[in-house]
């Protein structure tokens, strides 16, 4: 795999068994890991709008399957899982910056992972993690780090204000709208997407851009 092979394929991540589908673009300007509990084109469409936005950008990205589901959760596991991930990245795109999208108990794995990874990612995107599950990994957080959630989920919001205190890497909170714990009310996602792409664009690109 180099990075001039353009248009979405698949491709095996680290072990043979761990799969994912890859997709270059003409001279990225970084790349995103978009880890999924069900990576198939059809199982999560915001993540196929992230993936297009993201390509009009000018990233490279990863929807990879974390090869478990949302009923046999252990963040340790899925943040190594995503280490593993991440390196593939880095492997493939040297000298470029790493970025990394997750949801809930996958976006609670992306922040211990580049916890407990300093420089694996330069900047993560997580909407409706599950701050309590950190404990004090948060505070060794280095990547910017931009945090999601719905005002309509009030323990979320809660847990999510608490997390921005402990960051202590460039931080925002978003709180999006009339948005649940699922962020499928109408406009939602779209927004997501929207926040998610410019964060990237921030962190990722911007010295390429200069």
């Amino acid at each position: 795999m180099t990075v001039k092979e353009f248009g979405a394929r698949a491709v095996h991540v680290g072990r043979r068994d761990w799969s994912g589908e890859y997709e270059c673009v003409a001279h990225p300007l970084g790349v995103v890991a978009l880890p999924q509990f069900d990576a198939s084109p059809t199982a999560a469409p915001g993540v196929r709008q992230l993936s297009d936005l993201l390509h009009g950008c000018g990233f490279a990205t990863l929807v990879a399957d974390m090869q478990s589901s949302e009923e046999q959760i252990d963040v340790a596991l899925l943040s190594q899982r995503l280490v593993d991930v991440l390196g593939w990245l880095h492997d493939r795109h040297a000298g470029m910056e790493v970025g990394v999208f997750g949801t809930r108990s996958i976006a609670s794995a992306a922040l211990r992972a580049v916890a407990d990874r300093p420089g694996i990612a330069a900047a993560v995107v997580s909407r409706s993690a599950s701050p309590e599950l950190l404990g004090a990994h948060l505070v060794r957080v280095q990547a910017p780090t931009l945090l999601i959630v719905g005002d309509e989920d009030a323990p979320q919001l809660q847990y999510h204000r608490a997390a921005l205190r402990e960051l202590t890497c460039a931080k925002r909170l978003e709180v999006v709208p009339g948005a649940g714990l699922r962020f499928d009310e109408l406009g939602a996602g779209e927004t997501v997407v929207h926040l998610a792409g410019a964060w990237f664009m921030r962190h990722l690109a911007a010295g390429r851009l200069q």
